[in-house]
Parts: C-alpha cells; structure tokens; sequence
C-alpha cells in the first residue's frame, strides 16, 4: 500500500511540474507574441506620420492634373530607397507603406527600417513595375493574427465586410490611385494562373476564368465590363488552411474602367 501511495505521490508531482513547465513556455510564447506586436505597433505609429493626404478634386478636373505629388512618399524613400508607395483600404487596418527588393525574402521578417521583425513589410513582387504601371502588380504582407498588415484581408471572406469594403487607395510620388474591388479568391502559393504575369492575351484571359470561377462570393460579383486597358492590383497574403494556401483580393484602377 505505501508503495502504491509512494507511486501516485509521484506521479501526481510529475503531472504538477509539467503543468507548471507548460504555463510558464505558454507565458513566455505570448510574451514574446506581445513583444512582437508592440515592436510592429510602434514602427507602424511611426511611419503613419509620413502618411500622404489624398487630395479631394473637382469631378471636372482634367485627367493630366490627377497626377498629384505625394512629398510624404519621397521623404519615405529618403529613409529606405526601397519604398514605393503607401496603401490604404479605408476603415481598416490596412494603412502601410509598401516597398519593392530583388526578391521575395528580404521583407518577409525586416520592417520598413530594416530591422528585424515577424510582421515583415508589405512588398510589390519584384517581377513588376515601381510604377504600377502594367496591367497588373501583386502586393504581399503577413496575416498577423492581431489584424495587423494584411491580417484584415481575411475579413472580405465575409460577403457584408466585402460589400462595404469596395475601395482603396494607393499613393506614389507622383500620383494618387483610387482602387475599385474586382474579387476575392483562394488559391494555392503555386498557382501559376493567378501568380503568373500576363504577357500573353492568352495568360490575361485564363486568369479572369479562374477569378470568375473560384469568385469567393460567386461569378456574379465580378465585374463584366474588365476591359483590356485597365490596370489592377492585387493583394495576397497566407490564409493558413494550409502551409500553401493563399487568400487574394483584387482591385483595379478606377480611372481606367469603361
């Protein structure tokens, strides 16, 4: 009998020691979690001071004086070269500057200053132009799990955040662009249609079949009117059904639609 005691007694100080390791490794991840987000906190408070105003125009005004000069943009650069603009989706917490490297890593876990950081920096795909002028440009950031960066994508899975959401704005040095929402969808990070550039007709029109056909709120919710001329944006971050999964939304330059 004493020995069977003997043996709970141990058992049951065994099962208290690994209950006290396990909250204190739990203590410890979210405080590193809290370090994490606070870090992103103060970095993001800090460029939101370098935010462009947008300029409000007269519906007369003339196409060529859309183009309006966005010194908070340059003064951005002057601190990281590789800065290119600053994105905004209203009335969420989507409010960054974006940049562009030579590649896919550098931002994956650097902030804007180049310091070390889990949220990383929303980035254009290198493959594009600094200008956002070709049919289409991607822009990548981390889904924080705090809704920060991109974390706020994973709302327009949500028919009403989605049709309440259907704008936003990119600014660059020298031209304010409104943005008007086209679809979202999930894919995979390898997924040739959606990730590919369009340098054929051929590539361009797959990637609208595969839009209107994995539409996350149907096919009737994309626009008919997608003309050949018109630039458009997408927005692509994990959605973590998976290691590979993919959540994009898509939306095109307001100036150009027909």
């Amino acid at each position: 009998m004493r020995l069977e005691k003997g043996k709970q007694m141990f058992i049951r100080g065994a099962l208290t020691i690994i209950c006290i390791l396990f909250i204190g490794i739990s203590i410890c991840q979210l405080s590193v979690i809290n370090r994490n987000y606070n870090k992103e906190k103060k970095t993001h408070q800090e460029l939101l001071s370098y935010k462009p105003e947008r300029n409000t125009l007269p519906e007369e005004t003339p196409a060529e004086d859309l183009k309006v000069m966005n010194p908070e943009i340059i003064k951005l650069q002057e601190m990281n070269p590789d800065a290119i603009g600053w994105l905004t989706v209203p009335d969420t917490q989507m409010d960054y500057p974006f940049v562009k490297a030579e590649g896919y890593d550098q931002y994956l876990r650097t902030d804007f200053f180049g310091k070390e950081s889990v949220a990383g920096t929303l980035f254009l795909d290198y493959r594009f132009a600094a200008d956002l002028s070709g049919g289409q440009s991607i822009i990548f950031g981390h889904s924080m799990k705090n809704g920060s960066m991109f974390g706020g994508l994973k709302q327009y899975r949500n028919r009403s955040f989605y049709e309440k959401h259907q704008t936003a704005w990119v600014y660059l040095p020298y031209e304010t662009i409104e943005l008007s929402l086209v679809a979202c969808v999930e894919t995979k990070a390898d997924d040739s249609v959606i990730y590919g550039v369009w340098d054929t007709e051929e590539k361009r029109e797959a990637f609208w079949r595969e839009v209107r056909n994995r539409s996350l709120h149907g096919s009737e919710t994309v626009p008919e009117d997608l003309d050949k001329g018109s630039r458009f944006i997408l927005l692509s971050t994990c959605s973590y059904e998976s290691e590979t999964s993919r959540l994009v939304v898509i939306f095109r330059v307001c100036e150009e639609r027909q």
